[in-house]
């Protein structure tokens, strides 16, 4: 099952080139697809070369920009970029599909990533590729609430660079508990890989 979908800008949800000053058209069934994905608990990011700032005036003018997480829009190598939002987001690249126009750049992806999904955007099939992967999700809830405030969290590790980890937790000031509570061993093993998840 697919956690996060990495999308490219252009020639991927819009045709045209952003930073050339074209008049950009909007893949409307592209945009929809990422909102169905949300409602089934797919998250959507975006990895794109150009200014972040233009690019994402552009989103918000179209109403997209809420529909996406951990967007990484800069003039960076994309396998550096894509790496960069699954870490940020602790996720797997086996869980992960990126979607992008340039053979080259799903091939650069794909060699420093072997497990990632990739999808060429150009294909004639492309979105039906897409509604068949949709169609194979069982998740019934959006999960972007989550990961947007993971995002926040990150961000403030950010802006605190000069704490170390240890330090940027204890300003969190999290509190938590441990009874003695023998009549939860039925649930050991779950206990265990919800302390695994929170690590």
């Amino acid at each position: 099952m697919l956690k996060l979908i990495i999308w490219d800008l252009d020639d991927t949800l819009w045709r045209g080139t952003l930073a050339d000053g074209d008049a950009l058209e909007p893949f409307a069934q592209r945009m929809a697809i990422v909102r169905d994905f949300d409602a089934r608990g797919v998250v959507s990011s975006i990895c794109s070369k150009n200014d972040a700032a233009a690019a994402r005036d552009r989103l918000e003018q179209l109403g997209w920009w809420d529909a996406f997480v951990f967007c990484r829009i800069a003039f960076d190598p994309k396998p550096a970029s894509v790496a960069g939002i699954i870490a940020d987001m602790q996720l797997r690249p086996c869980d992960v599909l990126f979607v992008h126009d340039n053979p080259q750049n799903l091939e650069a992806v794909r060699f420093h990533l072997p497990e990632i999904h990739v999808l060429d955007s150009t294909r004639a099939d492309a979105d039906d590729v897409l509604r068949g992967l949709l169609a194979e999700q069982i998740g019934t809830t959006s999960r972007r609430g989550v990961y947007r405030s993971l995002e926040a969290r990150k961000q403030e590790q950010r802006d605190q660079p000069t704490l170390s980890h240890e330090d940027f937790l204890r300003s969190c000031d999290i509190r938590a508990t441990a009874p003695f509570c023998m009549e939860n061993l039925d649930h050991i093993e779950r206990i265990a890989e919800l302390m695994q998840r929170s690590n």
